[in-house]
């Protein structure tokens, strides 16, 4: 992958006429490179590297949500600023791939706490692909952190009708379940909590969901034993790490979910 990371940053190309001298090639919006060759005759022959800067744009945004968690919060800062780096360059690449914007809107309203610029971004992304079931997951948590829980569950919910077999549906439904805790609606954060839970285990912010809303519920023996099972997954869990890491982002009923639930402080 090196060599498409190379071509997607721009490394100087050799000069042209020269032999292997690049040129660039707008296809399908994406910017390609083809390379010369010479023959024996002297004519120059185009072979086309078939994309590859497109593949390290993918490549890149791959890396890029890698890095940024899946919205879960606690990442070093170190790995938040990768994220930021190569999901700014991916969006370099092409300004108009609307899963790459989507990214870099979730993760600017999530870092820097710039919702007005990531709400533009992500409606940007949508309005380039509305089928974009990605697009609207990263405006599901993007609203959720700007503390419109409402229109954060408009957006999960249209994710959900795009992609209901997504193997990352386990993330929509967590957002979907923060965003019913804070609109007061605890039952049905418990059933998509669960629903997520049968998907995938290992996330703890679907833990954190459900522990909160069963604890709101009064149900203190179940959400006893989310905590239980969350805290296998996450030793070091507190409250004050917790909002320090920027759990607390327009959360007040979540964290005093997590509080009822006896979450160390």
């Amino acid at each position: 992958m090196a060599g498409f990371c190379e071509l997607a940053i721009g490394l100087r190309a050799p000069e042209s006429g020269s032999p292997g001298a690049k040129s660039p090639i707008v296809s399908g919006g994406c910017l390609k490179y083809s390379r010369f060759r010479e023959t024996g005759t002297g004519d120059r022959v185009r072979s086309p590297l078939r994309g590859r800067v497109c593949s390290a744009k993918r490549y890149i945004l791959r890396l890029g949500r890698r890095h940024i968690g899946n919205v879960e919060p606690g990442l070093p800062r170190d790995e938040l600023k990768e994220a930021t780096r190569l999901l700014r360059l991916a969006v370099s690449i092409d300004g108009n791939d609307p899963d790459a914007l989507a990214a870099l809107a979730h993760e600017t309203a999530f870092v820097s706490g710039d919702f007005d610029t990531a709400i533009e971004m992500v409606g940007r992304a949508i309005a380039l692909n509305p089928n974009s079931a990605r697009a609207w997951r990263d405006r599901g948590w993007i609203y959720r952190y700007a503390g419109q829980a409402e229109e954060a569950v408009r957006s999960f919910e249209r994710a959900i009708r795009l992609s209901p077999l997504d193997p990352m549906l386990f993330i929509v439904l967590t957002g979907m379940g923060l965003a019913f805790i804070e609109l007061g609606r605890f039952r049905e954060a418990v059933v998509v909590a669960r629903r997520a839970l049968r998907q995938n285990q290992t996330y703890p912010a679907t833990r954190r969901c459900l522990a909160a809303s069963l604890a709101h519920l009064g149900y203190d023996a179940e959400a006893k034993e989310a905590v239980v099972q969350l805290l296998r997954l996450d030793p070091n869990f507190s409250l004050s790490q917790f909002v320090v890491r920027g759990g607390q982002l327009h959360a007040s009923l979540f964290i005093e979910g997590l509080r009822k639930a006896g979450l160390p402080e």
